[in-house]
């Protein structure tokens, strides 16, 4: 409030000022496909439109490891009898299983898991962020997506260094949260 109360005087307090951030490009980006299926096309194609947001972090894939995964991805399944009962009544119950294939699962097994770096806040700092990679075979196709893991730490961090940073720059003026009716 620019003409708040002043000590011992009242101000009119019509003239406010109040900052919402922006959140990045890479936010809306990450968590607007978060849990969303992509065929083996998109997924390629959003790694290649998003690498430079890929951290190779504490062992995690590169960028360059997810792409080439995802281009040269073969989900191979196989059937195997599991069992032949025969019944009272003189059929025959067979059970399948239909499980992937030891290449498929050694493939997925390096990229269960991958990082992604990127600012919450429009100009802000990045945040390591982790993601659950998944993916699902369908009639021989193949479609990904991913699980961001816990984004809302990320933000809630990136906010409170933001507040931190108004704080320290709005100097000995009181600083209210969301309706004003909470103070920092």
């Amino acid at each position: 409030v620019v003409d708040e109360h002043a000590k011992d005087v009242p101000g009119w307090r019509r003239h406010t000022a109040s900052f919402e951030p922006m959140t990045s490009n890479e936010w809306k980006v990450w968590t607007g496909l978060n849990k969303k299926p992509m065929s083996q096309v998109e997924f390629a194609e959003f790694l290649e439109r998003q690498e430079l947001d890929i951290a190779a972090k504490d062992g995690r894939p590169s960028s360059a490891q997810m792409m080439e995964m995802a281009t040269n991805f073969e989900s191979s399944s196989e059937k195997r009898l599991r069992s032949s009962t025969r019944l009272q009544n003189g059929g025959v119950r067979l059970e399948y299983i239909d499980g992937e294939d030891e290449k498929t699962l050694q493939q997925m097994q390096m990229f269960e898991r991958f990082v992604i770096g990127i600012p919450v806040f429009w100009g802000g700092p990045g945040y390591a962020i982790e993601a659950r990679l998944k993916y699902r075979t369908n009639s021989g196709k193949v479609s990904f997506y991913y699980e961001l893991i816990r984004p809302d730490r990320s933000h809630e961090d990136a906010a409170k260094e933001l507040i931190e940073k108004v704080r320290k720059g709005i100097g000995d003026v009181p600083l209210l949260l969301g309706n004003g009716n909470a103070r920092a």
